[in-house]
């Protein structure tokens, strides 16, 4: 399973929590953090999350 998401964070840093649902223990595999241009995601207000959610098999 394959998950991606965007935030914009609201100051210098962002938090993140894991929550085991009872499917064995949560992970993250990787996390990145990078600065974008302020217009490339124009349409996103700052309460919003951008969420891709893929399966592969």
């Amino acid at each position: 399973m394959h998950h991606e998401m965007i935030y914009e964070t609201k100051g210098d840093g962002a938090t993140v929590c894991l929550v085991n649902i009872g499917d064995g223990i949560p992970f993250i595999s990787s996390l990145e953090a990078t600065s974008m241009m302020t217009d490339f995601y124009g349409l996103m207000e700052n309460k919003t999350a951008l969420f891709l959610h893929i399966r592969i098999d």
